[in-house]
């Protein structure tokens, strides 16, 4: 069963680019497996001037991004009690999500005889 998570950065320029992570709680580094490319990633940026943000400026007009990424992701059973993260980075320190929900996976056990 496939399921959708859904990352959003705030406002930044350039946008930022973000990856997933599962985190198997070895450490908080090296424990940190990248799954942006090995799942399904649609990511989206949407420009906003002043103007959409309701900001009053004097001087040239502010142009800032929110960027949205989307992960379809078929967990599998190795990945039970494992947390989930998003990372952002426009060329600067990256920013880790605020929210790592731990994966429950249910899976049927299956019994094969010969």
């Amino acid at each position: 069963m496939t399921t959708e998570f859904t990352c959003t950065s705030d406002f930044g320029k350039p946008a930022p680019d973000i990856h997933w992570f599962i985190n198997n709680g070895r450490n908080e580094t090296s424990g940190n497996i990248d799954i942006t490319r090995s799942s399904s990633v649609v990511t989206t940026t949407m420009n906003l001037n002043s103007d959409d943000l309701n900001v009053t400026n004097s001087s040239s007009a502010i142009t800032q991004n929110i960027t949205t990424s989307t992960l379809t992701f078929t967990p599998s059973h190795l990945y039970q009690n494992m947390r989930l993260f998003c990372t952002g980075n426009n060329g600067g320190h990256s920013v880790t999500s605020k929210a790592e929900p731990m994966l429950n996976i249910l899976c049927e056990n299956s019994l094969f005889f010969k």
